[in-house]
């Protein structure tokens, strides 16, 4: 006898129409007029159909978003659980700021921060501090999604696709690119974010552990510390903290190729978008 138990689990609907919103191209925080380099790789050639534009997004959602962007969310909303480490969560927030690799990607960070608080005292009559516009996009969807007590695995899947999305659409844009193609594309990298993201969750969860239990015993870390980073040591015991965490979670935010196309996009002749 078959069961069909699983199709009636379901998120508790105010979940689940707080995560409809935050993936949906319609939230008004400008995201459409960025493509995150997309633009000048079509310029340059690297983009000009269906198959190359899934190999550069597959590409992107490779090395920006499973080896940096969705890792530092997971640990973000996890330390944000924790009691007394809201000051790792800010250090964590001040790194991906520091983390933009040219002037356009810090400034669509920020402005689309500044938006998504517009919309959310706008819309939602939910003010946020100001200071965490400096901060980044990226930090200020994990601190609400914390704040919603939203799921994290969800909630990183909320904002890959939406990632995703986004720059598939700047390619349709651009390009002579019709929309089943794209949606083609879209299709085929969401189904390969499953896995990773369930990976990703749990092994970021173990990171974060043994990262607070370093944080709290430094002195068995100090000799790697010496190796890796000595200026460090004598700097204030926020910077060692943070070298610490960022040692543990294993963070990597370079991307050299794609910072090359956005310094290319900054002169490039006329463009469309903004990144």
């Amino acid at each position: 006898m078959t069961t069909t138990s699983h199709l009636t689990q379901t998120a508790p609907p105010q979940q689940l129409l707080k995560l409809m919103m935050l993936a949906s191209s319609n939230l008004p925080i400008g995201s459409y007029t960025y493509s995150q380099g997309v633009e000048s790789a079509i310029e340059q050639g690297f983009i000009h159909d269906e198959a190359s534009s899934l190999a550069f997004l597959q590409a992107y959602q490779q090395e920006v978003l499973l080896n940096f962007e969705l890792p530092l969310m997971a640990s973000m909303m996890q330390l944000s659980a924790q009691k007394n480490h809201h000051s790792l969560v800010d250090s964590l927030a001040n790194f991906y700021g520091a983390s933009r690799d040219s002037h356009e990607f810090l400034l669509e960070s920020q402005q689309l921060a500044q938006a998504f608080c517009a919309w959310l005292d706008g819309v939602l009559d939910l003010a946020m501090p100001q200071d965490w516009i400096a901060q980044g996009y990226l930090p200020l969807f994990a601190r609400l999604a914390y704040f919603w007590q939203l799921p994290i695995a969800d909630s990183l899947t909320t904002y890959a696709f939406a990632q995703m999305e986004n720059l598939t659409l700047a390619i349709v844009k651009t390009l002579p690119l019709g929309q089943m193609a794209g949606q083609r594309i879209i299709w085929q990298l969401g189904q390969a974010m499953d896995e990773p993201i369930a990976k990703l969750y749990q092994t970021q969860a173990s990171k974060v552990k043994t990262a607070l239990t370093a944080i709290n015993h430094p002195q068995t870390f100090m000799g790697k510390l010496q190796d890796i980073a000595p200026q460090f040591l004598q700097a204030q015991q926020h910077a060692q903290t943070l070298l610490i965490l960022i040692n543990h979670l294993q963070l990597s935010a370079s991307v050299p190729s794609l910072a090359e196309l956005s310094c290319h996009h900054e002169q490039q002749y006329s463009r469309l978008f903004r990144s």
